[in-house]
């Protein structure tokens, strides 16, 4: 059994050892196998690098450079070794030592970490086997888990370099060769070291023989050069084809020379510098008896020669006589020998050079060279770096199966004779009247082409000629043979030229014309788009009206151009024929300076429009041209010369995504290509580039061909459209509704494109006039980049915020947008303040109900602390001036500074005066004084002094004052006593509102009054006062007026506690008895109802009840329910200075039950109504309000204000680049742009705002590259008149849509098979206008059989290019097949093409008989031995007109010999092949689309009946679809909507809506065996009416149980036990079924009449209810038509809305619900109140109270413009319709809505469908209502 490792490594090297030594030390059982043997056969490890190559080779270049050391650099360090020597053996020994010890080393290792070592040749000889064979031929195998390979490489041969053991040195791993041999008549020598070859000389031959001195096959190859001894054996061989001209081939040429001379320097070749690159000469150099053999190359190296000289074989000669070089003299280059000095006589110099020159011919190439047994032959070959031109290659030749197509080249001599006038040329692909041109050339250098010469003919032009013209024309014999005719009528008439001579020159080409409109080129699938004409040209050098330019030479790539606005990089410039491909587009200061270079366009001076081109491209060849010639734009990717095709780009392709096994990127794209030949290129056209025209809006273009109008051969299918090379889906007889439409005006000779644009599932088309990105045509002017100055002195954007204020009756008063106080205030009860924080901790004597939110701020009065005292020195002098009051005192480093606060003692300061002569001394300030305990500011401090003011004396009383004495302690810093107001060394501005930071509690909060180093306690007193710091009017809000709405906040209240004995009964003197405690409260904000619990009270309607103030607690949402309220307030917060309306007072009760009682307390929020407020708009964006309706009821009042935006702006032009200053620009464009403080810090700007961000909002269209705009509706700041620096954008990078289009004959559109795709199938059928198709070749036509039926389908998915044979395959028939199958969802557009009907094809029909699922079955034959088949055969796929696909048969009857007769049964049932179900019926109906609404009113037996009520819908207008509606331009005689029919009414049909779903229930057993109760499962859906129960009889002997159902919106929600049966079992409980609800249906007829509209709403706000409700919603709307038809009353569907969180819907109480929502505020609605005015309209609708809080503050506004609908903002969609004078069925069913809950496609809801019950009526399609499909 063979052995088992975890791990062999076969190879032992260094990467074999050590993993095999790791895989060892991991714990692996680990063999490694080596071949390797040495000297004496044992094997060793280390493999290639130990044994012979890297260590052994280090170690012999060690010992070397220790001798060159020893011999040429010892001396320099004073070591003399004058006779240093080398030991070849002692230096082999070392080597061998150096090379055992390592692999010994290896060995040990093995050893140590148990490593087998296997010595052989290891072989992977199967599946986790490796075998190895020994030396002796021994093989034995190994099992392996896991397998190393380290085997190592070989060197390999390099194509361009193969080993030829000549002058290359080999390394095979093991061996060292070099060959280099050398026999000299003379002498007889020879030197080899590989083999042992000897030469010798016997009766004049020379004779070579080699000895295989070595184990391996040696290849001996000999190449023999004769040298001649004199110039008579000089001579010149040239490989060049038949008649070429000598010199005139550029391939190779062998060329032999003889030269002497002595001492100078010997020319033994001579090559010319303009043609020749490179020589390999073989030379012989002898003097005398001394000789030497040398091989040389010499490569010119521009100016230069560059000689490399190899080893060389000498006879007599150590240095080879001499050495070689070569120098450059004019055009020759001089291949030289220069003789060493000591040969001084004659040396003679034989050479043999091999030639090669600089340019290679590719188009000749010649015979081989044959003497002998020996043939040379010439291989040319080019190399090219990865950015090199072959590399980035633009030409290639179109070919056909390796056969050019459009263009053929021939040498008269051999392809016709001067006595015929057939030319034979194979595949030619030539038609019959094809128009060519002859062009005569030749390939030879110094041989130009003329041409053939013919007998005397008249040529187009009617001139009589006997050569043959430019202007010929073919009629075609056979795919390889033709004749040719000089005028197109000769053809038919058949005077064909006749040859009577050949011309000149080898490379003469008949070419096709239109080879642009005869192909399809396709790289990555994406079809590259001809080169094509544009309308727009300029002309050269000239601008402004100066000359720039007057000349282009060949060389010159940069010039003026008259205008460059339509000129974008890419785009090429024809001038005179030649293309020039645009690099760069610019303005520059001269015509060839930098191109937008900075600094010149920072002076201004780049002013000159100029544009940078690569000159010469697709394959036109550059020319000179003169100024104000005509530069025409063209477009395109790619151009075809003959038949070579130049792209405009090398065709890479994406090599971002695509990479090789080596992870390089592919450098080359798919290519796919197509051609499409025909009889007749007449109508063949390549329509202008018309990119230029489009716009995203526009739908119609003209076609033209070179600038002219074209109607001829344009027709249906003729050609293909692309846009950004992706196929567009014309419009034809069998695919309508694709993208776009050729039409031809014959009569006005102008052709147009018609683009369709989206349509909608009506078939209504979308095409916006503002946002091309809803339009699904052409686009072009799009803005891909802008640039922009930054913008500054701009308002910034800031939202109003603003509070309103009220009177007593809850009408709004003022509307206030400055920070104000609402004079609400809290007494202070404790404070503490945290100098380091700044934070000042307030606790008020009541609840605050402050959030933070709102207000922001509050302001600190009347506050009293205590700061410690600090002495601040001893004041040493004082001057008081008794006018002023002003004190300056002296203190030494007294530390203050200016702002600084200091109090002085009372008496501390003392003064004479005077008043008495300076009598007495007075002490200040006395107590009396206005100095007396204050703090005073400092000011006008200096080092030693300070100012304080104390108070001027009066008049009458003002003395100078003379400085005493003073108390050490006279002046304190903060301190001294009390002080009112927050007072630190911060904020000294004590009515500065103090922000609000935290909320402790319900009575404690945070304000930030700022940090201190001084500590402060508080003593007493103060009150907080509510103050709005965060009001604004706002700014940068732009237009007239902004739309605001008034809302009253309710706020929601939760129950906290009750004070004991709180609610009093009759008066608040009540005894104890008339005292209560309520156990809970429910209060309702908007209404003021209260509804207290009192378990037992004793309230009644006719009592009066009262409220202790504060009585009852509540939490509020105002601040998230965080503090406990108190209510009834004495001073209420929301009525203030007043108290709650209940406060103090009793008041009536409303209603009560056993435990409650209902009264009311007032409103606190919600109820207010009726107030209007403008606002409009002012300087800088602010806003002024106006009250116009003070309303009344407001509690809680907000301004509900939309907040300013710079979004949609329309731009203006400023210039235009190459126009100068304009308002021209593009148009549709709508720019966002944000506004933030001034980035700048110096100057007027560093105060201002700037414009720092901007965004595309609508593209717009029609830009062009260097347009400058700016936008309009900015806001200049309040402050300045206008902006410092206006905003500006420039366009930098535009996008439009490339067209590209051409027509090659007639495109047939295969039918759609979107129906069959299922992403699984790959074979379709081939069907056109409903009938299937089978393409065949004619077999009686050898040109048909040419053809390739895989290349006549046109296939595109998604718009792209499928490549035939690869994507897909077609060999005729009727059914093609995909490689991959398609999507479901790929869009699949197949063409076939047919070039002219009656002369490319011939159509036939052919009438089918059979179908797919019949059944054949083979009968024998009457005459022949032969069987018939035992079963049928089912027919899978139809392949061709007389070729069917059946199943397989394998029985007998198969005889492939003999014609047999078939049955032919049909389908009699339905089957399934290749899993799709095949229906037995042939007739094949489209599905039918009727027209559909939901009813959103209760359907009633009535409903529609006459003209009062109706049946209301969500939509009715698609009923009556055909009246009003243009069908088709196409179509002109087709009346404007009606089809033409005549009828005035439709019929319907009612259904009752969701399918209903039957209940289930459960019985329950009681202990006794009766039912005790049903447990409803499921209630089901759609009951109406009763619904049965039936419960299951008991088991044995009982009565069975009865029970009825109750039913509610549809569902069972109870059920009623009448009898309870008995003798039921619990453990088998009976069964209980439930009567399944009743889909309703019924036929209404005759519907007269339809009214209604859908439109779009343009605001919602809430507002008060009708009818004495007190909510509903209010919305605002714009309709397609006239909206006075809506009443009120009547029901509407809102959706599409984004705000509310769900709304029911009532009529006018809440108990009358029409419809439950639950998606924003989309709904149902009744009409309560309606308002219209031509289309605009606005509705309220009544909601349900408990919806308050989903709609609470709801005041949106959006914006229809009639002028700029793109620019509308739209909140929701509205639509209703009624249908009514209808005829109900006999039994009119029943419907009620009201209640549904509603979702946005009504699911729930009934529905009416359009349909037809009158015979013979032409109402909808095929008379049964559907949607009409045009037609039919």
């Amino acid at each position: 059994m063979a052995k088992e490792y975890d791990v062999i490594v076969i190879g032992s090297g260094p990467a074999g050892y050590v993993s095999a030594i790791r895989a060892a030390q991991l714990g692996l059982t680990t063999a490694c196998v080596e071949k390797w043997v040495d000297d004496e056969n044992n094997t060793v490890l280390g493999g290639t690098c130990l044994n012979v190559g890297c260590i052994p080779s280090k170690a012999l270049l060690d010992s070397s450079q220790k001798y060159i050391d020893a011999k040429e650099e010892f001396h320099t360090h004073g070591i003399k070794a004058p006779k240093v020597s080398i030991d070849i053996p002692s230096m082999m020994k070392r080597k061998t030592k150096v090379v055992t010890q390592l692999t010994q080393g290896i060995k040990g290792l093995f050893a140590a970490n148990k490593v087998d070592s296997l010595h052989g040749v290891g072989t992977i000889s199967g599946n986790n086997e490796v075998s190895v064979l020994d030396a002796k031929g021994n093989s034995e195998k190994y099992l392996a888990k896991n397998i190393i390979i380290a085997t190592g490489s070989v060197p390999i041969n390099i194509p361009p370099a193969p080993v030829d053991n000549e002058v290359i040195v080999d390394f095979d791993g093991t061996n060292t060769t070099i060959g280099e041999v050398y026999v000299d008549t003379k002498s007889g020598l020879s030197n080899s070291v590989v083999g042992v070859i000897t030469a010798r000389v016997e009766n004049n031959l020379v004779k070579l023989q080699c000895e295989n001195d070595r184990v391996n096959v040696l290849d001996v190859r000999a190449n023999i050069v004769g040298l001649g001894s004199t110039a008579t054996g000089i001579g010149t061989y040239r490989f060049a084809v038949p008649g070429q001209p000598e010199g005139a081939e550029r391939s190779i040429r062998l060329q032999s020379g003889y030269a002497t001379g002595t001492a100078s320097p010997i020319t033994y070749a001579t090559l010319n510098s303009l043609i020749d690159n490179t020589a390999k000469s073989l030379v012989r150099v002898s003097c005398g008896e001394t000789s030497a053999v040398h091989q040389i190359i010499s490569l010119k190296d521009f100016d230069d020669i560059l000689t490399v000289q190899y080893p060389f074989v000498s006879a007599g000669s150590t240095t080879g006589i001499g050495t070689f070089g070569g120098e450059i003299v004019g055009n020759n280059i001089n291949l030289r020998f220069y003789p060493d000095a000591e040969f001084d006589s004659l040396v003679e110099v034989q050479s043999y050079n091999k030639i090669f020159y600089s340019a290679s011919d590719f188009e000749n190439t010649p015979p081989d060279l044959t003497y002998g047994t020996v043939d040379q032959r010439v291989f040319l070959t080019t190399y090219d770096g990865a950015a090199g031109l072959r590399a980035n290659r633009k030409d290639f030749v179109l070919k056909h199966k390796e056969v050019p197509i459009y263009s053929k080249d021939f040498n008269p001599v051999g392809t016709f004779s001067t006595t015929t006038s057939v030319i034979e040329i194979p595949s030619h692909f030539f038609n019959t009247n094809e128009e060519l041109t002859y062009t005569p050339d030749s390939t030879f250098i110094g041989i130009a082409g003329t041409a053939v010469s013919i007998g005397a003919t008249a040529n187009i032009s009617g001139v009589v000629t006997t050569i043959l013209p430019d202007t010929v024309y073919a009629k075609v014999l056979d795919e390889n043979r033709f004749e040719l005719y000089t005028r197109p009528e000769y053809v038919a008439t058949g005077i064909a030229v006749t040859f009577t001579g050949t011309g000149s020159g080898n490379k003469h080409k008949l070419s096709m014309k239109k080879q642009l409109t005869k192909t399809i080129i396709g790289l990555d699938g994406v079809v590259q788009q001809p080169i094509s004409f544009t309308s727009i040209t300029h002309n050269f050098g000239v601008f402004d009206g100066f000359t720039y330019n007057n000349s282009i030479g060949i060389g010159l790539s940069q010039f003026v151009l008259s205008g460059i606005s339509s000129v974008q990089p890419t785009d090429f410039l024809k001038l005179n024929g030649e293309y020039m491909k645009v690099t760069e587009v610019g303005f520059s200061s001269t015509p060839t300076g930098v191109i937008n270079d900075s600094t010149d366009v920072a002076l201004g001076i780049a002013t000159l429009p100029v544009v940078k081109v690569d000159r010469g491209q697709l394959g036109i060849a550059a020319t000179s041209h003169t100024a104000n010639d005509v530069a025409r734009i063209h477009r395109g990717a790619f151009n075809i010369v003959d038949s070579t095709v130049f792209f405009a780009d090398p065709p890479k392709g994406n090599n971002r995504s695509r990479r090789d096994e080596t992870n390089l990127p592919f450098v080359k794209a798919d290519f796919s290509g197509r051609t499409f030949l025909r009889a007749d290129y007449t109508t063949n056209m390549l329509f202008d580039d018309i990119s230029d025209n489009f716009t995203g809006i526009g739908k119609t273009y003209s076609l033209t061909v070179g600038g002219a109008n074209t109607s001829s051969g344009i027709g249906l299918g003729n050609g293909v459209l692309f846009i950004n090379g992706v196929f567009q889906t014309p419009l034809t007889v069998n695919n309508t509704g694709n993208n776009y439409e050729f039409i031809s005006d014959t009569t006005a000779g102008i052709s147009t494109v018609e683009f369709s644009g989206i349509t909608s599932t009506n078939g209504d088309f979308i095409v916006s006039e503002f946002d091309i990105n809803q339009n699904q045509v052409p686009r072009g002017g799009l803005i891909v980049s802008l640039g922009s100055t930054p913008g500054l002195g701009y308002a910034p954007l800031e939202g109003a915020k603003v509070k309103a204020f009220k009177d007593a009756n809850g009408g709004i008063t003022s509307v206030v947008g400055i920070a104000t106080s609402s004079g609400f205030n809290l007494g202070v009860q404790t404070a503490a303040y945290d100098n380091i924080t700044g934070i000042i901790t307030v606790t008020t004597d009541k609840v605050h109900g402050f959030a933070l939110e709102r207000p922001n701020t509050v302001k600190l009065k009347g506050l009293e602390f205590v700061c410690p005292k600090t002495v601040v020195g001893t004041v040493t002098n004082a001057t008081y001036n008794p006018a002023n009051g002003d004190l300056v005192v002296t203190i030494a480093n007294h530390g203050l500074v200016n702002g600084d606060a200091v109090i002085l003692k009372t008496g501390g300061i003392c003064f004479t005066c005077d008043k008495d002569s300076n009598a007495t001394v007075h002490c200040y300030p006395r107590a009396t004084d206005p100095a007396a305990n204050q703090y005073l500011t400092v000011s006008n401090v200096t080092t030693n002094t300070f100012k304080i003011n104390v108070g001027a004396s009066a008049p009458s009383d003002q003395y100078v004052h003379t400085f005493d004495s003073a108390d050490a302690d006279a002046v304190k810093t903060i301190g001294g006593g009390g002080y009112v107001g927050v007072t630190t060394t911060i904020f000294q501005d004590h009515e500065r509102p103090l922000f609000v930071v935290g909320i402790v509690s319900d009575r404690t909060f945070e304000v930030q009054a700022g940090a201190s180093t001084i500590p402060h306690t508080y003593q007493g007193g103060g009150h907080a006062f509510e103050f709005f710091e965060d009001l604004t009017f706002g700014s940068g809000y732009r237009g007239g007026t902004v739309a605001c709405g008034v809302t009253d906040q309710a706020y929601v209240h939760r129950f906290v506690s009750s004070g004991i004995g709180s609610i009093r009964k009759g008066s608040f003197a009540a005894s104890s008895a008339n005292s209560f405690t309520a156990t809970n409260a429910v209060y309702t904000s908007h209404t003021g109802q209260l509804v207290l619990t009192i378990p037992n009270h004793t309230f009644t309607t006719s009592d009066s009840v009262g409220i202790d103030t504060g009585g009852l607690v509540f939490k509020c949402s105002k601040d998230n329910f965080f503090s406990d309220h108190p209510y009834p307030r004495a001073i209420s917060k929301t009525s203030f200075p007043n108290s709650d309306p209940i406060a103090g007072i009793v008041t009536g009760i409303g209603a009560t039950t056993n435990n409650t009682i209902t009264f009311n307390v007032g409103a606190g929020g919600g109820a207010g109504t009726g107030a209007e407020v403008t606002a409009t708009v002012g300087a800088g964006g602010t806003l002024a309000f106006t009250i116009t309706q003070a309303g009344s009821g407001y509690v809680n009042p907000e301004i509900i204000i939309p907040q300013p935006n710079y979004d949609n702006l329309p731009v203006i032009g400023i210039s235009r680049q190459g126009i100068g200053a304009t308002t021209d620009t593009g148009s549709n464009l709508l720019v966002d742009v944000k506004v933030s403080a001034a980035k700048t810090t110096v100057g007027i700007g560093s105060t201002t705002f700037e414009i720092s961000e901007f965004a595309i909002a609508r593209p717009g269209h029609s830009f062009k590259v260097g347009d400058k705009f700016k936008p309009v509706g900015l806001v200049t700041a309040a402050h300045l008149s206008a902006p410092i620096q206006e905003f500006e954008l420039e366009v930098t990078q535009i996008f439009s849509d490339k067209f590209s289009a051409w027509q090659f004959g007639e495109l047939d559109f295969i039918d759609t098979i979107k129906n069959l795709q299922d992403g699984a199938r790959k074979r379709f059928p081939l069907f056109f206008n409903g009938q299937l198709l089978s393409f065949e070749k004619d077999l009686t036509n050898s040109r048909s059989q040419l053809i390739d039926l895989n290349s006549i389908l046109l296939i595109f998915v998604n718009g792209v290019l499928q490549k035939p044979g690869e994507a897909y395959q077609f060999e005729g028939g009727t059914t093609f097949e995909f490689e991959e199958a398609p999507r479901a969802e790929a869009k699949v557009d197949i063409f076939f093409y047919k070039g002219q009907e009656g002369v490319d094809v011939d159509v036939a029909d052919i009438q089918q008989t059979v179908k797919i699922g019949d059944e054949l079955r083979v009968f024998k034959h009457p005459v022949g031995l032969t069987t018939s088949q035992q079963d049928e055969r089912t027919i899978n796929a139809l392949l061709g007109a007389k070729l069917v696909e059946t199943d397989i048969y394998t029985g007998r009857g198969i005889d492939e010999n003999n014609n047999k007769p078939i049955r032919w049964t049909k389908q009699k049932v339905d089957i399934v092949l290749n899993g799709k179900k095949i229906d037995k019926s042939r007739e094949i109906l489209e599905p039918q689309v009727y027209p559909t609404s939901k009813i959103i009113g209760d359907f009633t037996e009535t409903s529609g009946v006459g003209n009062l009520n109706g049946i209301f819908v969500d939509d009715a207008e698609v009923f009556f679809y055909e009246k009003g509606e243009h069908l088709s331009s196409s179509n002109p005689d087709e009346s404007d909507g009606d089809y033409n029919l005549a009828f005035n009414s439709v019929d319907a049909l009612v259904t009752s809506g969701a399918i209903p779903t039957g209940a289930t229930i459960t019985a329950n057993v009681s202990g006794v065996g009766t039912i005790s109760s049903l447990t409803i499962n499921d209630g089901g859906s759609g009951y109406t009416g009763t619904a049965t129960i039936t419960i299951g009889s008991p088991v044995g002997v009982g009565t069975t149980a009865i029970a009825t159902a109750t039913i509610s919106n549809g569902s069972i929600t109870g059920t009623t036990i009448t009898n309870p049966g008995l003798g039921y079992s619990a453990l088998t409980p009976p069964q209980v079924l439930v009567e399944l609800p009743t889909f309703e249906t019924e036929k209404v007829t005759s519907i007269d009449n339809v009214e209604g509209f859908t439109g779009i709403i343009t605001g919602i706000t809430t507002t008060t209810g009708t009818g004495g409700h007190p909510l509903a919603l209010k919305f605002f709307f714009r309709a397609d038509k006239a909206a006075n038809s809506l009443l009120i009353n009547y029901p509407v569907f809102i959706k599409d809305t984004s705000v509310g969180n769900g709304v029911t819907s009532v009529d006018n109480q809440d108990s009358s619900v029409v419809g439950i929502g639950t998606t924003f505020v989309d709904n149902i609605y009744k009409v309560n109140n309606v308002a219209t005015l031509g289309e605009n309209g606005e509705i309220t609708c009544n909601v349900h109270t408990n919806s308050t809080s989903s709609i609470l503050g709801i005041a949106q506004t959006g914006n229809f413009d009639s002028s700029n609908p793109g620019i509308s903002t739209e909140l929701g969609k509205i639509s209703w319709g009624r249908l009514y004078n209808l005829t109900r069925d006999d039994s009119p069913i029943s419907i009620g809505v009201t209640g549904l809950t509603v979702n946005t496609g009504l699911t729930t809801f009934p529905t009416i469908q359009r349909k037809n019950y009158t015979a013979g009526s032409l109402r909808g399609l095929r008379s049964s209502g559907a949607i009409r499909v045009f037609g039919i």
